[in-house]
């Protein structure tokens, strides 16, 4: 837990590993510039968010490799305060919501069977809400 403490802001959460993770989207969703930018924005989000509400104590490196500056917001709230409860949620609907519209989620990474069988019972919901 030390090493993840330490080091999971270090390395994840910096402007190299964004670019990293855009150009990752960009070979997978076909280098559309439209869409690695979204994931651009969100991953400078999820930092911003991180800044404020990853916990006390835990600092952001957002020029690293380049420059090893550390920031520190020094009333962060913890974890599993309601602010970060709130968006989890609000992105979970969120994310459910576009699985229903598109037919497809993240979940594709990690299982696309149990992908396929979510989005089929999303699709069933969807046809039985009243409009």
């Amino acid at each position: 837990m030390e090493s993840y403490r330490e080091y999971h802001h270090l390395l994840g959460h910096n402007i190299g590993w964004m670019f990293g993770v855009m150009i990752l989207s960009g070979r997978w969703v076909g280098w559309r510039w439209g869409s690695m930018l979204r994931v651009g924005v969100s991953f400078v989000l999820h930092v911003v968010g991180d800044f404020f509400g990853s916990g006390p104590g835990w600092g952001i490196y957002p020029w690293y490799p380049w420059s090893e500056t550390m920031f520190i917001f020094p009333h962060a709230w913890r974890l599993n305060a309601w602010p970060n409860i709130t968006v989890t949620v609000i992105a979970g609907i969120y994310l459910i919501r576009m699985g229903s519209i598109r037919g497809y989620t993240p979940l594709e990474f990690v299982n696309q069977r149990l992908e396929g069988h979510l989005v089929d019972r999303l699709h069933d919901l969807d046809k039985v809400r009243p409009r």
